[in-house]
């Protein structure tokens, strides 16, 4: 017994230790990649900007789609040293594209109830609120059931009475985006975490799978599609980005290996990757929760 538990505790010990090795990644390039996926949060807190602007002014659309493509083609066309300019056009770029997905956003929030529900208290007794930490204490002691008006307490020692606290809740949205970053990280890790170059040779592949699906769209568009075309689409298409997310990864890292330390262009290629696998998963989300309330409706009538 004891030769097996040292046995399997060595197999874990060294997995771990393989786990936490980042020793063919230099110093030089680590350093590389925190400035790339700072400018990526960056990008992103900038998109859902975007995203909260168009739902306050309905300014998502065609137009802001060519904004978004004018300012990643005015960033790559800058000189590497001119850094502030294309940190700029980085962020007005994310910034154009959470406005173009606005739209969508809005369709979730439409088919979700449940996102109307934003924090927010709007009576005078929380201005009697001894300090800040009680008005948090109180915003967290109930929970949104869906509806509003409907909230439940968990702690009984607190008098709601006075207190009209609305907590946002779980939704599609947040399912996704977190469904989304958690899939980045996985696969991010995994790329750094495996020999260099190990999974360049995959760059091809989907490539090859990218111009399939653009010429996909093109036939659905000239010839109609079907409900099977749009599905293979929208997994398919998932896949395909996915795997961009761990070829991506791999090719910053061995391109910082050779010098190439423009992290403003690798964090926007990082991006269009953390967006087209979010929007997929958003609509894969949505199209399920659109057919569990029709079978819904067609249980009650």
């Amino acid at each position: 017994m004891d030769a097996f538990s040292s046995f399997f505790e060595s197999q874990n010990a060294s997995r771990w230790n393989s786990f936490k090795n980042f020793s063919q990644i230099s110093p030089v390039v680590q350093s590389h990649l925190k400035q790339v996926y700072l400018s990526l949060c960056c990008a992103l807190v900038a998109s859902a900007t975007g995203v909260y602007l168009h739902l306050l002014w309905n300014i998502g659309g065609l137009l802001t789609t060519f904004a978004m493509l004018g300012c990643i083609f005015w960033l790559l066309s800058t000189p590497p040293y001119e850094e502030r300019k294309r940190v700029g056009l980085l962020m007005a770029a994310g910034l154009f594209e959470g406005a173009s997905i606005g739209p969508l956003i809005d369709l979730a929030i439409q088919i979700d109830p449940r996102l109307r529900c934003f924090g927010y208290y709007l009576i005078e007794s929380v201005l009697m609120a001894p300090n800040f930490l009680m008005v948090m204490e109180l915003t967290c002691a109930v929970k949104c059931l869906g509806d509003p008006s409907t909230v439940e307490m968990v702690d009984p020692k607190i008098n709601f009475a006075d207190y009209e606290i609305y907590i946002s809740c779980y939704s599609i949205l947040i399912t996704a985006f977190v469904g989304t970053g958690l899939a980045f990280a996985c696969f991010s890790v995994a790329a750094m975490l495996a020999k260099r170059r190990e999974y360049l040779y995959l760059g091809g592949l989907l490539s090859s799978g990218l111009s399939m699906l653009f010429w996909l769209q093109f036939a659905s568009s000239i010839f109609g599609g079907s409900t099977t075309i749009f599905k293979f689409e929208l997994y398919f298409g998932l896949l395909v980005f996915v795997g961009y997310i761990v070829v991506d990864t791999q090719d910053i890292i061995e391109k910082a290996h050779f010098g190439d330390l423009d992290y403003v262009k690798h964090a926007l290629t990082l991006f269009t990757d953390f967006v087209a696998v979010f929007v997929r998963i958003l609509i894969i989300m949505l199209k399920n929760a659109s057919e569990k309330n029709e079978k819904k409706k067609k249980r009650r009538d």
